[in-house]
């Protein structure tokens, strides 16, 4: 020990100045303040964050620095992210490659062809150079059929054009499914039949191969209504009209002769479920009922609907009462029906009307109920009988609706077709008692459909608004005076033109049918799983998507894939102008041309559609010594130039990229009004319908810069 004492130095006794604890000796002599740097003041602040973090214990230290790091996350991704998303939702469509749509445009347009030249084959000439197009189309045609052929097989839904065996034959799989805890009972109805000599609706093995084959066989095999069956199963190379507004007129023309074949159908259905709980227990006793009640059926030999490629229904109100009456025998006393019941059941609509004309009080509540409804249905998204229900038992029971019937109303309503209102309007004698109730009732329409349109639907009222306002001044243009139209601020309309009111209501819900059609297109508003099908059978989500969303998804799929969409809120203005302007045009003019030849004796209108009759006929017989075009093509695109291109210039987006050109605000109106006419192999007819009054247009010749005497230009 002594030895290594005096080897070490003389200091070493005492422990090294390093060895000192720092942080204690940091606290008893403070460290000498730093002069702050005059020529820097951030590097100096910046210099006393991090002593004063310093001094800070580590794991608060370590939160805050994990706080600051996610607020500073969040807030560059809400300042980058959000408006990133909301422009492209809502920002009008400039460029090729912000809708899938817009392609299908650059692919038709042509412009090796100058507009002024051939302005048909300026738009459209780019069809019959694409090769692969058809291929394309045809196999989403195909794909489209055949998901629907499957879903309606999987989930019977009865319809009103089906036969007697048809219908029955669905009500009776869908009630023994739902009843017997889902025990098929499809061998008991075979061998019943077969036991008669009846034969059982089999589905027939169909082609895929060609579209009309599968056409026929889902409308007279299936009793599918096809709401565009005509426009596709007529030859489309001989086109006098663009196929997806002829389809909607086959639409209503198959709908609004006949209410209560519709209703009808329904009833039965929710009669059997009623027979169905009345019985209880499910068994044996409840297959031999059912028997009892398709024999009956059988034999009372009902007549439905004919098919709506024969155009000629037979009256079914009387023969479905009887019918149901014939059911009604067949049931044990505690479940038999009185005749009073079987009427309210099968007909509310007819009741409904009756009770207006002798004015009972409590009506015109039910009536604006089925003016609501009506209104909900063409801007529901899914499919669902929940309301449709409640309306009938609101309608039917001779009761004021209850609370339950009220909270369906938010629900959508996807059975009650557009052509009730129709009915009730068309089907109301015309008294002077009723005027007032009527008029009433279309102005709650009206109000409702443009809160609707604007607020809900569109989600940009700013320029929403002033279509549907210039939509309206299409009926002064039709009927050529003012005093028989309908005004936006107020229906001031005279007892000498209540027909008129009618005319209002059927371009209400042609137009706005297919403006609900192409937005519900684009928003890709199909059933949610979760939605309460409420119905008196299973539907198929499938089949319900398809049913509600049939008019665009799997009927008119080839109109759809050749032609650009008619509307859609991200479209420049000039675009939905046009297409819209068209869209109204063609729907009037086809209804007033279509009622003037099929009602002679002026039934109904027996002022105002001899008047527009003549109207029309007046304005479009010069331009036929010319042209070989029909009327109702002549002034459908003259109505979308007259009225909607005022619009278009006080419309913000003004270009729409062509590939290496672009196209005005005026000239992009001008192609959208000949766009829903482009499909390959068209005729000259077609052809014509778009360049005949665009030849008589000013502004048509000035947005184009067209000389005197180009085709597109003439001096006459």
């Amino acid at each position: 020990i002594q030895t290594f004492q005096v080897a070490m130095p003389a200091d070493a006794a005492a422990p090294p100045k390093r060895w000192r604890p720092r942080r204690r000796q940091r606290h008893l002599s403070p460290p000498e303040p730093v002069a702050p740097d005059r020529a820097s003041p951030g590097r100096y602040r910046l210099r006393q964050s991090l002593a004063s973090l310093a001094d800070l214990p580590g794991g608060h230290l370590q939160s805050q620095l994990w706080f600051a790091g996610a607020l500073t996350a969040s807030s560059l991704l809400i300042f980058l992210a959000v408006p990133t998303l909301l422009w492209r939702r809502y920002a009008p469509c400039d460029r090729i490659s912000c809708l899938d749509e817009t392609k299908v445009l650059m692919l038709s347009m042509n412009h090796e062809v100058q507009p002024c030249d051939d302005f048909y084959e300026f738009v459209c000439g780019g069809l019959e150079k694409s090769g692969h197009f058809g291929h394309a189309l045809t196999h989403h045609v195909r794909m489209g059929y055949k998901k629907m052929l499957q879903a309606f097989l999987t989930a019977p839904i009865p319809s009103s054009n089906q036969t007697a065996k048809q219908k029955l034959g669905a009500l009776f799989i869908s009630c023994t499914r739902t009843s017997e805890t889902g025990v098929d009972q499809i061998e008991s109805l075979k061998i019943f039949l077969r036991d008669r000599e009846l034969a059982f609706p089999e589905p027939q093995p169909t082609s895929m191969a060609d579209m009309k084959e599968i056409l026929v066989d889902l409308s007279f095999n299936y009793g599918l209504p096809l709401p565009a069956s005509l426009a596709l199963y007529r030859d489309l190379s001989d086109a006098r009209r663009p196929a997806f507004y002829l389809s909607l007129e086959d639409y209503w023309a198959g709908w609004k002769s006949d209410v209560s074949a519709m209703i009808a159908s329904r009833t039965l259905s929710k009669y059997l479920q009623f027979m169905c709980e009345k019985m209880g227990t499910p068994g044996s006793s409840y297959t031999k009922v059912v028997h009892y009640i398709i024999e009956g059926h059988l034999r009372a030999e009902v007549a439905t609907r004919n098919h709506p490629l024969t155009r000629h229904p037979v009256p079914t109100r009387l023969r479905d009462t009887e019918f149901l009456m014939a059911l009604n025998k067949h049931l044990p006393k505690e479940s038999q029906m009185t005749p009073n019941d079987v009427y309210y059941q099968l007909d509310p609509v007819f009741e409904l009307l009756g009770k207006i004309e002798r004015r009972k009080p409590g009506t015109l509540k039910r009536f604006r109920l089925l003016v609501a409804a009506f209104v909900i249905w063409l801007f529901a998204p899914a499919t669902s009988l929940s309301l449709h229900r409640a309306l009938l038992d609101a309608l039917s029971r001779r009761t004021s609706p209850t609370s339950e019937a009220l909270r369906s109303c938010g629900r959508s309503l996807g059975w009650l077709m557009p052509n009730a209102l129709w009915r009730v309007t068309a089907d109301v004698s015309w008294e002077e008692n009723t005027y007032p109730y009527l008029t009433e009732v279309l102005k709650n329409t009206r109000n409702a459909f443009r809160d609707v349109v604007s607020r809900t639907v569109l989600r940009n009222s700013s320029w929403t608004r002033p279509i549907i306002h210039e939509s309206w001044k299409v009926l002064k243009f039709i009927f050529g005076t003012a005093k028989n139209v309908p005004s936006w601020s107020e229906l001031d309309v005279e007892y000498g033109s209540i027909p008129d009111i009618d005319v209002t209501a059927n371009f209400l819900t042609t137009y706005t049918t297919a403006l609900r059609a192409r937005v519900a297109w684009h928003a890709g508003a199909f059933a949610r799983p979760g939605d309460v099908m409420n119905a008196p059978f299973p539907v198929n989500l499938e089949a319900s998507r398809l049913w509600s969303m049939g008019i665009l998804k799997a009927v008119a799929v080839k109109r759809l894939l050749t032609t650009p969409p008619i509307f859609s809120p991200k479209f420049p203005r000039a675009w939905n102008y046009g297409t819209l302007g068209l869209a109204v045009g063609t729907s009037l003019t086809s209804y007033i041309y279509d009622h003037s030849y099929t009602s002679g004796n002026h039934t109904f209108y027996p002022s105002a559609s001899w008047e527009a009759f003549t109207s029309l006929r007046n304005y479009s017989v010069c331009l036929e010594r010319y042209y070989d075009v029909t009327n109702a093509d002549i002034v459908a695109k003259s109505v979308a130039l007259l009225v909607m291109s005022r619009q278009v210039d006080r419309a913000a987006e003004s270009t729409l990229q062509q590939g290496s050109g672009e196209l005005s605000a005026k000239q992009l109106f001008f192609v959208a009004t000949c766009s829903l006419l482009c499909m390959t192999g068209a005729s000259e007819v077609l052809k014509e319908a778009c360049r005949v009054p665009l030849r008589q247009s000013a502004q048509f010749a000035e947005a184009f810069s067209c000389p005197y005497g180009a085709p597109m230009n003439p001096r006459r």
